[in-house]
């Protein structure tokens, strides 16, 4: 697999500002502005960004395997609360007897 024709290319800098006009107008030409070296290596850049995905794609997997397991101990609790409840269908208790207005 080739890597394509732009990305073995350097980047074209001007190291120099290009030329004020000499008229009074404004210039519609772009003229770069010498900052200093500002490049980056695009293969620096590439690396930074899938270690920043990997990272937090490791995080959300940790994070949702912590969250799990707490579920399955709160899951492990009721399930064992379930078994130590007696089973069978809960006889309905019968209202106490009103007392008698004739005593």
């Amino acid at each position: 697999m080739q890597a394509p024709l732009f990305l073995l290319q350097p980047a074209a800098t001007s190291a120099t500002p290009a030329p004020a006009a000499s008229s009074g107008a404004a210039s519609t030409e772009h003229a770069p502005v010498p900052v200093g070296n500002e490049q980056r290596s695009g293969e620096a850049l590439v690396v930074t960004a899938y270690l920043v995905i990997w990272v937090l794609a490791l995080g959300f997997v940790l994070v949702a395997w912590r969250r799990t397991r707490a579920l399955e101990g709160r899951l492990a609790t009721v399930e064992a609360a379930l078994a130590a409840a007696p089973t069978g269908p809960k006889k309905p208790k019968k209202p106490a007897p009103a007392p008698s207005e004739d005593d």
